[in-house]
């Protein structure tokens, strides 16, 4: 199997781990650890932070459009660990959110962070590799891995 390959196995089991735990946390609320993280189950109707709330149609359009996007920008990267890595786990979170988009017409979230008397938004795992993911190809882009870096020779 071509290294490349593998970013699609990585994508695969992030998409069944994120599946699972939705399924495993559903309607559940409890503290983890009291007063700082808590599994607070609630269906998202938008994007983060609700952003574009009840556009479910528009925000599936906008993930097939910036998965398609990440899905050729990915060919143009160097074949490296980290960047199959990036890539899969950020490919596995946007099918995550994708497939409750489509399927239930809203995000499964679960994760509850509390900062003293600040409650940060409410989001799920899906949404961390995502976030894990784009910040590994923004180091790949720093570091000039891509077809528009100075490095791109070196696949």
């Amino acid at each position: 199997m071509k290294k490349r390959g593998f970013a699609y196995i990585i994508m695969s089991v992030v998409f069944i781990i994120d599946l699972v735990l939705k399924i495993v946390f559903k309607n559940k609320h409890f503290w983890i650890i009291k007063n700082f993280f808590k599994i607070d189950y609630l269906k998202n109707y938008g994007a983060a932070w609700s952003f574009l709330t009840d556009k479910t149609i528009f925000l599936i359009i906008i993930t097939l459009v910036i998965f398609g996007f990440l899905i050729k920008y990915f060919y143009s990267f160097k074949k490296n660990t980290r960047n199959i890595i990036a890539f899969g786990i950020t490919f596995g979170g946007l099918l995550g959110n994708l497939f409750d988009r489509i399927i239930y017409g809203y995000v499964s979230d679960y994760i509850s962070l509390k900062f003293g008397n600040y409650n940060y938004p409410v989001f799920n795992f899906a949404d961390c590799m995502i976030v894990i993911g784009l910040i590994l190809v923004f180091i790949g882009i720093v570091k000039k891995e891509d077809n528009y870096g100075k490095n791109s020779s070196k696949r």
